[in-house]
């Protein structure tokens, strides 16, 4: 898996910090003084994150608020800099996971602004090593931060910041692999994700796609739901009929493209909505359809409709990796539309054939945005994606990659 969190779990680059350290910013206070004056909230505010990376392989995080989506070049002089983390959000708040600290962080933005942290909880005593998955928020008040490789659910007060308990689901676990979560998606009163089983070294992947059911009920948190028809599914999205579409795409292609294992073609599965079954009547082969070995990515667009990049067809796998390598830095991949209604493709005007880079999506006031690196120091370009198969530049960055970018309300009580 590309993404850089994942990729930081297996080269083990974040080191924990032992000890009290004291997290200080221009607009962090403690909590500590009484007499601090109340800081006025952002009505509303657009938070960008961008992740970039130090020449020691260290990265830093930088978290910016403005009124809307950013344009043009990025200006961090006056971001916030945190240390590498994941950053979150519930609507109204941004959390961070900071990786340095192993903890969530609850930051609010001002109306300056600027954010204020005003409340924290640590994991470290979970024996958690990475925060890798944002937070689950169920309601203002109870959220899970699910820890798939240790098999453990730790359940918190957002608006408080507090742990109010823990879930051990030792059922999703499996003999010989370690056990990843994808990214989650809301549907109706519950979360859906992929579980990802693979080796220590990602080269192997479990030989069928597991879907997990994740609900607010402490006697029966997680319930899995398994399809032999794909592989190494990690991404996902619930469509406009309210189905949810997994990518069972052999670990964004690098099986097959890398003669690793032998797996099925790419392909989309689904569950459709209100049933707790991978819909054995539906499958959409995207090798087939694309003429493709692997496919990267999974980005919904509108409606039923969805982003990938697709290996080109005109190029050779074998002329052009050496084995072992499942083509992830190599410009030979086309950024395709695919309408699951029509079950038809076409290419994406406004991107040209690039890199797969990472899978990340950003989802805006209805608008779904995608990152395409630009050089080998790690500068990316912000784009739309339209429902009429065409993309538009945005914004790019100096250096780094597009972390998150999302909307926040301030709630009233």
């Amino acid at each position: 898996m590309h993404e850089h969190f994942l990729a930081t779990l297996i080269s083990a680059r974040c080191q924990l910090l032992v000890g009290a350290v004291c997290l200080t910013t221009s607009a962090c206070s403690d909590g500590s003084d009484d007499n601090t004056p109340a800081v006025d909230r952002a009505e509303e505010a657009v938070v960008v994150a961008v992740l970039t990376r130090a020449p020691d392989d260290s990265y830093q995080t930088y978290l910016q608020a403005g009124p809307e989506v950013p344009s043009g070049k990025l200006d961090l002089s006056g971001a916030l800099e945190l240390p590498d983390s994941l950053v979150a959000h519930n609507g109204e708040a941004i959390f961070v996971g900071n990786n340095e600290r192993l903890t969530l962080q609850r930051y609010e933005v001002n109306s300056d602004y600027s954010f204020s942290m005003v409340g924290e909880i640590s994991l470290q005593r979970y024996g958690v090593d990475y925060i890798s998955n944002e937070p689950l928020f169920f309601s203002r008040t109870k959220a899970y931060y699910v820890d798939a490789p240790h098999a453990q659910i730790i359940v918190f007060d957002p608006s408080t910041m507090e742990i109010t308990g823990d879930i051990q689901v030792p059922e999703i676990l499996r003999d010989d692999y370690l056990t990843w979560m994808g990214p989650p998606a809301r549907v109706g009163d519950r979360f859906m994700a992929t579980l990802l089983y693979t080796n220590d070294d990602w080269t192997a992947a479990a030989e069928d796609s597991t879907v997990a059911i994740i609900a607010d009920d402490e006697d029966d948190p997680i319930r899995s739901l398994h399809d032999e028809r794909g592989v190494g599914s990690y991404l996902s999205f619930v469509g406009a009929d309210g189905d949810f579409y997994i990518a069972a795409d052999g670990l964004s292609g690098s099986l097959a493209l890398g003669k690793l294992q032998e797996v099925p073609s790419s392909r989309v599965l689904r569950v459709r909505d209100g049933e707790d079954e991978v819909d054995p009547s539906f499958m959409l082969d995207l090798g087939e359809l694309l003429d493709t070995p692997g496919t990267f990515g999974f980005w919904p667009v509108s409606g039923n409709a969805f982003v990938v990049q697709a290996w080109a067809s005109d190029v050779d796998p074998a002329e052009v990796l050496e084995p072992g390598d499942g083509g992830w830095g190599k410009p030979y991949f086309d950024w395709m539309f695919v309408d699951i209604d029509e079950m038809a493709a076409k290419p994406v005007r406004g991107l040209e054939r690039s890199a797969p880079y990472n899978t990340l999506r950003f989802h805006v006031d209805g608008k779904t945005y995608v990152q395409r690196l630009v050089d080998d120091i790690g500068r990316a370009e912000l784009y739309q994606l339209r429902e009429d198969a065409t993309a538009e530049k945005i914004a790019e960055t100096e250096q780094g990659d597009f972390w998150f970018l999302g909307r926040i309300t301030q709630q009233s009580e």
